[in-house]
């Protein structure tokens, strides 16, 4: 989930590019949904062979050529995704008879239960196209693991470090200590009576323009959270420590997170700390250099609170987030934060998408961590159509030449890709806009 100053995250809710034509549900969070021949109106339940190669391709390159990879490049990256991507992502949906989809497994990454989600960032270059995924096991394995889905990762895993792609050493070493591989029959009746999710493991990929892919590794502790009925921050702090990590930045974020005083600042006060809900790491074989990011979910839209929560109450310095942040909220809320203007309207907290997201990044031995805010503009903005005009907008301001050429055609690619209700009078394709600071003090957009 969901960068830094703009980040486009995408969800892909699946659907048969082929032969289903229908306008995406308002709850889908995501940019493509690729066009066909609007004479068909045949619907049924897609293929197994072919499909997720065609859904997950047929939008990624859309993104590709937005972006200007090169044929040579975008020929490697496709080839990629269907040899490797695609076998991991397990069998397709079903589509009910009331033309509702009903995904083989409830992945967390998307309120739709999407497991792909799709990104640009936009920096200093060319904008990066990005996507995450949860791999998908079979149904024999879901069954033999009473409803855990971890054996398609642990392939997915095995496939990338054989194919030289990905080192999970540091990763596997964390996971051991945040997710569950067993679960008893008593547990697995226990959370299934509960609403906490069974997601534990995705994966991320940045597509560079020389055709190398970056990827990373993502850990949710939630079930293990719920099962050993610890708060999963304590997890993933207790698994970080315990693996011997030189990580003196984890104990500035917890001294915050915890609601300890620093300074002028009193601490957070209980109802205002956040939830940890992931843990990521680089998956490189230099290890010092890996970067441990941990996503907390705020549950505030308050301009001052989440400044306080990027400078971690005053541990970091907050000056340098002031105007940027300031310039996204009149961008995208309409509203200046300086002039008593009302916090954005937050939304019902039912899904995992209503709240502020910030992750605490470092790598071993920083003092200090980077932070990156994930603003849930699909819940606090108008519609889509003022949100990515506001994309264009900030992308201008925050970014160089190269990357603002295809800025915009931002919104006309929205309208592409989402064929049905304009975008002025719909929400829903876009779930967040991020802003984060990088080393050298720029930022940079994402969505």
């Amino acid at each position: 989930m969901t960068a830094n100053i703009l980040r486009l995250l995408t969800s892909l809710i699946v659907s048969d590019l082929t032969n289903l034509d229908r306008p995406l549900p308002a709850t889908c969070a995501g940019i493509m949904a690729p066009q066909r021949d609007q004479s068909q109106e045949v619907v049924h339940r897609p293929d197994t062979d072919g499909y997720w190669s065609h859904v997950i391709i047929g939008s990624l390159s859309r993104l590709l050529r937005f972006a200007g990879y090169s044929t040579d490049v975008h020929a490697k990256l496709c080839t990629f995704v269907n040899q490797v991507i695609s076998p991991a992502m397990g069998a397709p949906p079903s589509l009910a008879s009331e033309g509702r989809i009903v995904p083989v497994f409830e992945s967390f990454m998307c309120d739709d239960y999407s497991p792909i989600e799709l990104s640009i960032l936009w920096g200093k270059g060319k904008p990066c196209v990005r996507f995450s995924i949860e791999a998908i096991s079979n149904k024999d394995e879901m069954a033999r693991s009473l409803g855990l889905n971890m054996a398609a990762s642990m392939r997915l895993m095995s496939t990338l470090e054989s194919k030289r792609l990905a080192d999970f050493t540091l990763f596997k070493k964390l996971m051991a200590s945040t997710t569950i591989r067993c679960l008893s029959e008593s547990e697995a009746s226990a959370i299934t009576s509960c609403s906490v999710t069974r997601s534990q493991i995705f994966f991320g990929f940045d597509l560079l323009y020389s055709g190398d892919i970056m990827v990373k590794g993502y850990l949710v502790p939630l079930l293990r959270s719920r099962l050993s009925q610890c708060s999963s921050f304590d997890i993933i702090y207790r698994a970080v420590i315990d693996n011997g990590l030189d990580c003196r930045a984890l104990d500035v974020i917890h001294q915050y997170v915890t609601g300890e005083a620093y300074g002028r600042d009193e601490g957070l006060p209980e109802p205002a700390r956040p939830e940890a809900i992931i843990l990521s790491t680089d998956a490189i074989t230099q290890l010092h250099a890996a970067r441990l990011k941990i996503y907390f979910r705020f549950p505030t839209s308050s301009f001052e609170e989440i400044l306080r929560h990027l400078s971690l109450g005053g541990r970091t310095c907050r000056l340098p987030w002031i105007e940027p942040l300031r310039r996204c909220w009149v961008a995208l809320m309409k509203t200046d934060p300086y002039e008593n203007s009302p916090a954005p309207a937050s939304g019902e907290r039912e899904t995992t998408t209503t709240d502020c997201l910030i992750y605490y990044s470092f790598v071993q031995g920083a003092e200090l961590p980077t932070a990156k805010l994930y603003i849930p503009v699909r819940h606090w903005c108008r519609d889509d159509l003022s949100i990515s005009r506001a994309v264009v907008n900030l992308v201008h301001s925050f970014s160089g030449d190269e990357t603002t050429s295809s800025a915009s055609l931002y919104p006309k690619l929205l309208e592409d890709c989402y064929p049905g209700a304009p975008l002025d009078s719909s929400k829903g394709r876009q779930t967040y806009l991020c802003l984060g600071r990088k080393d050298d003090g720029s930022f940079e957009l994402s969505m």
